[in-house]
């Protein structure tokens, strides 16, 4: 009866409903993915607003990874309990919120404890996303095209962290979260000029 229930569940291929939803999970996932890369390019410009010591700096750019890594066993452990859909908006909500804080961080700790936060939030989003996808996919074949789609999705968001990060700073104050030319930027390309000719 059991095998029965399977193999008619295996069978209901995806409608329009799911593969828009893919969509939707993909997105936190090149988020969570983009923010392991995104302050590459930043680390000139943060160290001349932020003036963070070595340490500070390698604090700055590793702790998300640190804590997203180390949170992931502990954040599947809580969407089986709380709910899977809830934990994704839980932690996208917290990830929104402390990128804010992050975004106008006034010194190198501030900044250090709003990327160890966001690591936290970005913990819920790889568990819930891949769980949900198994859920909403039935069909063996669309369930790995899915999670092909999934893991591409991180890979998106580790390839354009740096661009989104090198547009940031170029057209945002960093620590001030404020639009308009970042004149921090123009001095490095200048010295890079400089230095090149």
């Amino acid at each position: 009866m059991l095998a029965q229930q399977d193999a008619q569940s295996a069978s209901v291929k995806a409608t329009r409903r799911e593969w828009v939803g893919l969509a939707v999970l993909a997105l936190p996932c090149v988020l969570y993915a983009m923010d392991l890369t995104v302050l590459n390019l930043a680390i000139p410009s943060l160290t001349t607003d932020l003036k963070p010591t070595a340490a500070q700096l390698l604090w700055i750019v590793d702790i998300y990874g640190f804590l997203a890594a180390g949170a992931l066993l502990i954040m599947g452990a809580l969407g089986d309990r709380i709910g899977r859909r809830r934990l994704l908006l839980i932690g996208s909500a917290a990830f929104a919120v402390v990128s804010l804080l992050a975004a106008f961080s006034k010194n190198a700790q501030m900044l250090i404890v709003a990327r160890g936060l966001l690591g936290i939030a970005g913990a819920t989003m790889a568990p819930s996303t891949l769980s949900l996808i198994s859920n909403m996919f039935r069909n063996e074949r669309e369930k790995t095209f899915a999670v092909s789609v999934w893991i591409s999705s991180f890979s998106l968001g580790g390839a354009i962290g740096p661009v989104v990060g090198g547009v940031l700073i170029a057209h945002f104050l960093v620590g001030r979260g404020l639009p308009g030319p970042n004149p921090h930027y123009g001095a490095v390309v200048d010295r890079r000029a400089e230095a090149a000719a």
